[in-house]
């Protein structure tokens, strides 16, 4: 059964330099009738396929954790980050267990993996950005 891949730990804001934490805190600060609204954290998939699946590291002595996208989401009762990473960090060039895909009913991809044929498949959205 193909299960669509999440980040997990990797979408948690902690797993950022620095920088990137602070402004976080700092956003989620800025209007205090918010801190007590729930947070959700997504996205992020990339980092566990890297972790599993080391070879669709485009680069794999660089860090792109800085050059993520985040996109806040603020409901009524929860706050939603979504991680977003660009394919461009991907080596997606053609291999056997590999399968290049176009999910165009969404605005950003996503990667799946089908456990049983041991494949990757990544789903490239309207735009080059993958949740």
């Amino acid at each position: 059964m193909p299960q669509v891949l999440e980040g997990g730990q990797f979408s948690q804001y902690s797993y950022n330099d620095w920088k990137h934490r602070i402004i976080f805190v700092v956003l989620m600060h800025l209007n205090r009738s918010r801190e007590h609204i729930t947070k959700e954290f997504k996205g992020g998939s990339i980092y566990t396929l890297f972790q599993t699946h080391f070879q669709f590291q485009q680069n794999a002595v660089f860090s792109f954790r800085g050059s993520d996208c985040y996109i806040l989401a603020h409901g009524e009762d929860v706050t939603i980050s979504y991680r977003l990473r660009l394919a461009d960090a991907l080596h997606l060039t053609p291999r056997p267990n590999f399968n290049l895909g176009t999910e165009k009913k969404s605005l950003w991809g996503n990667i799946v993996l089908e456990p049983k044929n041991r494949l990757v498949i990544v789903n490239l959205g309207e735009s080059r950005w993958i949740f």
